[in-house]
């Protein structure tokens, strides 16, 4: 038989503990940025944003993922890669002008223009 004082500690432990370990669980919301650019984004040129978004606490490899998508100097290329970061399910698309905003053609899906 457990002894009135075990039973109580046990319970008392387990209400005390309980919000922890519910804290522990919560997963943080990973941001996932698409970046279409006509040419490759380099650190220089893109440096300034990861810097900014780390002073809003979106960090790279915790709960930030940038999916970058270059098309190294051909417009041409850009509709195809920016349907490529659609179905990778980004939650943004960042672009690096305005060539890379046109309307490639309908808008499909949750993704409007």
């Amino acid at each position: 038989m457990i002894s009135r004082r075990r039973f109580l500690t046990t319970i008392a432990s387990a209400v005390v503990s309980g919000p922890f370990a519910a804290e522990a669980q919560h997963a943080e919301k990973v941001v996932r940025i698409g970046v279409l650019s006509t040419y490759p984004m380099t650190p220089p040129r893109f440096g300034t944003f990861v810097t900014a978004m780390r002073d809003l606490g979106y960090v790279e490899g915790r709960n930030l993922v940038l999916d970058f998508r270059s098309a190294d100097g051909k417009p041409d290329q850009l509709p195809a890669l920016a349907a490529e970061l659609v179905t990778l399910k980004v939650d943004v698309i960042m672009t690096g002008g305005i060539a890379n905003c046109r309307r490639p053609g309908r808008p499909r899906g949750r993704f409007r223009l």
